[in-house]
């Protein structure tokens, strides 16, 4: 499973010079009808889109809610900024509503949402959703992807397994340019002082990651935090939040 893991990753994500997650965006949602709530963005597809109820600020052009149909579920949509900018779309489910933290929201007449954010978290992450019983549920993915080309802020080891075990692939100095290709999105188990010079003992995760030969293997890194640090080894993840 490990080996088909890794092929998989790769032969889907390592197009030369190819951003594959945003020509997907692009592709899947291009006929997306989009409304401006507060500082998010949400898409919505024209077949639901055309018989959504918009619904202004008083005395304003902006929008406070989009509220429509998805099968038999009514669904409301609101924006928050939460109480310190952290964007937010507040969806209403009858009774019952869900908080989802993000930047930018598709919603397609199958009834899933697909949430891409980059606020609160160190990489643009993709999230999709699914209406089940009336409630929200997140689709769980193994792997999110990343795919960002990325600095090493220190020397990097590139390991066969996560958490730095099994065969040793590649050793690079600092200032190397690696591709990270996905995190994994298993519970973390490995211990904080992995990484070293981790003093503050910043979050870890292992990250699928490709040298510039093209060796694809586990490396385990810190995430850093807006401009005062970089990830460790992996500069180039960033906190984007409190």
């Amino acid at each position: 499973m490990k080996i088909n893991l890794f092929l998989f990753v790769f032969f889907i994500i390592m197009y030369p010079f190819y951003s594959f997650a945003s020509q997907v965006e692009v592709d899947s949602f291009k006929d997306y009808i989009s409304y401006k709530l507060g500082s998010n963005l949400l898409l919505i597809d024209p077949e639901i889109a055309r018989k959504a109820k918009i619904t202004y600020e008083s005395g304003s052009k902006e929008i406070s809610n989009v509220s429509l149909q998805l099968g038999t579920q009514k669904v409301s949509i609101s924006f928050s900024s939460g109480p310190s900018e952290d964007p937010t779309f507040i969806i209403s489910l009858g009774n019952k509503e869900e908080q989802l933290g993000g930047d930018k929201l598709y919603v397609s007449s199958s009834g899933f949402l697909y949430l891409v954010k980059r606020s609160n978290e160190h990489f643009e992450k993709h999230l999709k959703y699914a209406l089940i019983d009336g409630n929200l549920k997140e689709i769980r993915q193994p792997l999110y992807l990343v795919d960002m080309k990325c600095e090493t802020s220190t020397s990097l080891v590139m390991y066969e397994d996560k958490c730095n075990q099994g065969n040793l692939i590649a050793q690079l100095p600092q200032n190397t340019t690696v591709h990270i290709l996905a995190m994994d999105n298993a519970p973390i188990k490995c211990d904080t002082d992995i990484v070293p010079d981790n003093k503050i003992h910043d979050q870890i995760n292992n990250y699928l990651v490709a040298t510039p030969f093209g060796l694809v293997g586990w490396v385990v890194s810190t995430r850093g935090y807006l401009h005062f640090r970089p990830g460790k080894p992996l500069g180039c993840l960033r906190f984007y939040g409190d």
